[in-house]
């Protein structure tokens, strides 16, 4: 376990109009409010189309589970809730995991994880991201795992703990 103890920064909250690109829109609001790191604690809308994936059991990860399919569904999609975290990867790009629940416009309801891979709103979103300050925070490959993995820890200076067990 690694984890790192930060302060709650600034809010921030986005409004999202038709068409707008859910995640363009969070990378560019963060990268113009000079967010480093972020919690999405709130957000509900529609989107015309989401590509997700669930975990599936699979032998071929070392814990035994894997995102092996995506899916993608199109349509009027309202979105339950998205949570996650934006923080920045080795090389300074902004990386959001986010994770949602949605109904379909047929009534079904599912979850997974979300992919950026082209999110317009349906008719429109509202967004609250909480900044994480005095922490560090970033997403790199695991070795072991073979996927990316948050890492956490103190900002030099913070005065805050950190532990590795």
């Amino acid at each position: 376990m690694t984890f790192g103890v930060g302060k709650a920064g600034r809010a921030m909250i986005l409004h999202l109009a038709p068409d707008d690109d859910f995640f363009e829109c969070i990378i560019r609001a963060c990268k113009e409010a000079n967010f480093e790191h972020a919690a999405m604690t709130t957000c509900i809308g529609s989107l015309k189309k989401i590509n997700y994936s669930y975990a599936e059991r699979s032998n071929e990860s070392p814990f035994g589970l894997a995102y092996l399919t995506r899916r993608t569904y199109e349509g009027a999609i309202q979105i339950i809730s998205i949570e996650g975290v934006i923080c920045k990867g080795e090389n300074g790009e902004y990386l959001p995991h986010f994770h949602v629940c949605f109904i379909t416009d047929d009534g079904e309801t599912r979850s997974g994880h979300i992919f950026d891979e082209g999110t317009p709103v349906f008719s429109t979103m509202e967004i609250c991201l909480q900044e994480v300050a005095e922490i560090t925070v970033d997403r790199r490959m695991d070795s072991y795992y073979k996927v990316p993995i948050l890492y956490a820890g103190v900002k030099e200076g913070s005065g805050n703990v950190s532990r590795n067990g």
